[in-house]
């Protein structure tokens, strides 16, 4: 286990209402996943949607052109560039004959995101709280 799958172990650990989870860096240049949940869709999340993620241009996170993990996604709260929170909530669309919807919830460190997908009805405070935390966390280990 690499200490980036450690950071994500610490992210879904004990908790049934995660599905998966991811931590991307999303420095210019140099975006990337560092780790994911093995065959999860957030494995997948691309250069491309990581600098829509983080973009200044807020107005494509609503406009129905963000896909993470190649999922469509609807943007439901963007605190995600602002000085407090650094969070951004999410909701999926029906995707691949998948008829349930998932709440995602991604949290912003200078260096990376935290994000996580819940399970079916997951509330997005729990998803927000958790991501926030490790967010923190990796903060205050210089990420």
């Amino acid at each position: 286990m690499s200490g980036w799958d450690s950071w994500l172990a610490s992210l879904t650990a004990g908790e049934k209402t995660f599905q998966e989870g991811a931590i991307v860096g999303h420095e210019p240049g140099a975006e990337s996943v560092w780790t994911a949940t093995p065959g999860g869709k957030l494995a997948n999340i691309t250069v491309a949607e990581i600098k829509m993620l983080v973009g200044k241009d807020r107005s494509p996170l609503f406009s129905g052109a963000l896909t993470v993990g190649g999922v469509k996604c609807t943007a439901l709260r963007d605190t995600l560039l602002s000085e407090d929170a650094k969070t951004l909530d999410l909701k999926t669309k029906v995707y691949d004959g998948q008829p349930d919807t998932f709440g995602i919830s991604i949290a912003k460190t200078p260096n990376a995101l935290v994000i996580c997908k819940g399970q079916k009805e997951t509330h997005g405070g729990v998803l927000n709280k958790r991501v926030s935390e490790v967010a923190e966390q990796l903060r205050t280990a210089g990420y």
